[in-house]
Parts: structure tokens; C-alpha cells; sequence
């Protein structure tokens, strides 16, 4: 029973080891990944900066470090998106019509100037 015990283990150290190593290879790879800036991803992807900003929070995009104060995207996440096709920017309900005035009426104008 010890022995199961052990290899258990020894396979449970295996396993997170190998956890931490996709991790740190996805890092590696993050890294490396040629990036474009937002404007860049908009332009190839032929929709607004802010719909590119949209795309990253959907997890559609997937934003690569930047370079100082630019926000940047792989451009391995805009190619897949442009072989995907770029989905529908959710609606936004539309704003609430003004209520119609009250109509006023020729009795209305009369009480008013009867007053």
C-alpha cells in the first residue's frame, strides 16, 4: 500500500512540474510573439481601435506586452481572427425615445386665458 502511496506521489510532482513547464513555455511564447499595435489591429482587421479593445476584453484578441505607453496584440490572435471571421459588435440597446409633450388643446388654451 505504501508503494501506491509513493508512486501517487511521485506522479502528483510529476504532474505540477509539468504544469509550471507549459506555463513558463507559454510566457516564452507570449514573448516572442510578434505583436501589432491597437491602430495596427484595427487596419487589419478593419474595425475601430475601441472594437479592438472589445476583441481583447471578448478574449478574442489576446494582448502581448507593450512598448511604453502602447498597448499591443499578437498578431497570431488577429490571423486566427481574420480566418475566423470578425463576429458582430454586440448591440447596444438603443436609447430610450423622448415621451411625446402632452398635445394641448383649444379647452386648455381656453381655461387658460379664461383665468
Amino acid at each position: 500500500m505504501s508503494d501506491d502511496k509513493a508512486i501517487l506521489e511521485a506522479l502528483e510532482a510529476i504532474r505540477k512540474e509539468m504544469e509550471a513547464n507549459r506555463r513558463e513555455l507559454a510566457a516564452i511564447r507570449a514573448a516572442q510573439a510578434p505583436k501589432a499595435t491597437i491602430e495596427q489591429a484595427s487596419l487589419l482587421l478593419n474595425c475601430s481601435p475601441s472594437r479592438v479593445f472589445e476583441l481583447i476584453t471578448e478574449r478574442l484578441l489576446v494582448r502581448a506586452s507593450g512598448v511604453g505607453n502602447k498597448s499591443m496584440v499578437t498578431t497570431e490572435s488577429i490571423q486566427k481572427l481574420q480566418r475566423e471571421g470578425l463576429p458582430q459588435s454586440p448591440r447596444k440597446p438603443p436609447k430610450r425615445a423622448p415621451e411625446p409633450a402632452n398635445e394641448v388643446t383649444d379647452d386648455d388654451l381656453d381655461a387658460l386665458v379664461a383665468k
